[in-house]
């Protein structure tokens, strides 16, 4: 029997006998008739020292896996790539910006334009949706970090444990904390994924005693999905700004320029710190006394291996007791 559905298996689910562990990257020569096996590249076929019969190869386990040095410079953007997506993505955001405020120059041609462009300048009324549709997609996740500080201090160390993986070259892809756990992700043609469990549980032990010593900050990062969503409602607040200038109101055009340049420095700079405070006041504590791993379970697939860290968490209060 082969076992590849992620599970680390001591012991076979069938026979109870112990499992030998096997790298799915180098082909399996097996023996017919024992359970002698080589999982290493031949020229030729080995022979079974045992038996003196010719190994068969397992061919279902020769595959190439994304998990090479090679595939993961393929697959991953470049530094300039990412770079020039990220200022693609400033342009359009300055256009969405400047380009409703502009109707405000001249107030007669405002209906004009609207009737020829109307959906290119009701583009900041679908960004104001968009805060509306990242609340929604987290709403699980939200509701059991506002009613559970346990979860809002796992929160913390999912946080923490990516940061300390990620420090040791590691690629993590997401992070999702729910309620007495939370989950890793990583992509299997990254450069780097981490696919061994004893990393994962040396991190989060790691990020526990240093966030609860010297370095709090671990505890929060600048791409979780809080900061996502403080980004998208500054954007919605903007966008329906800007919209609001531009229908309702005539100004010359040093305001304008004067407004355009205030919207566009706000975007750049209050994002992250904005994102930043909202964690430490909404979603994440690092108000606690200790915490543990009580099990890790990975799932892995073609694509992503996933890690379920289980945790218990005990507050600074536990320690005083009830109040009497």
């Amino acid at each position: 029997m082969i076992l590849d559905d992620g599970v680390q298996y001591q012991q076979c689910p069938a026979c109870d006998l112990p499992v030998d562990w096997v790298d799915l990257t180098e082909p399996l020569w097996c023996c017919p008739t024992c359970d002698a096996l080589v999982n290493e590249r031949r020229s030729e076929a080995p022979e079974c020292s045992r038996c003196k019969r010719p190994l068969v190869l397992v061919k279902p386990l020769v595959m190439r896996r994304a998990t090479s040095e090679e595939d993961g410079k393929r697959s991953r953007p470049s530094v300039v790539l990412r770079t020039l997506v990220r200022l693609l993505g400033y342009v359009a955001v300055f256009l969405a910006i400047l380009a409703p405020m502009s109707l405000a120059l001249k107030a007669e041609w405002r209906w004009f334009v609207l009737a020829f462009f109307g959906p290119f300048y009701l583009l900041p009324v679908l960004m104001g949706g968009f805060v509306v549709f990242n609340i929604f997609s987290s709403i699980g996740e939200l509701q059991d970090l506002i009613r559970d500080r346990r979860t809002r201090v796992i929160h913390g160390i999912e946080h923490g444990a990516a940061a300390v993986l990620e420090q040791a070259g590691f690629d993590v892809s997401s992070g999702e904390t729910r309620s007495g756990f939370f989950r890793l992700r990583f992509n299997t043609y990254a450069p780097n994924p981490c696919d061994d469990p004893s990393k994962i549980h040396k991190a989060v032990a790691d990020a526990v005693a240093r966030i609860r010593s010297s370095e709090p900050h671990l505890a929060y990062h600048p791409r979780c999905g809080t900061s996502a969503l403080v980004t998208a409602m500054l954007l919605s607040i903007l966008s329906l700004a800007v919209a609001a200038v531009g229908l309702f109101l005539t100004i010359t055009a040093l305001t304008w320029l004067v407004l355009s340049a205030v919207l566009a420095a706000a975007f750049i700079i209050f994002p992250r710190p904005l994102g930043l405070l909202a964690q430490r006041y909404l979603t994440v504590s690092t108000d606690f006394m200790s915490a543990h791993v009580l099990r890790l379970v990975r799932h892995r697939s073609d694509r992503q291996i996933v890690y379920d860290v289980l945790m218990t968490v005990r507050l600074n209060e536990d320690k005083r007791g009830p109040a009497t």
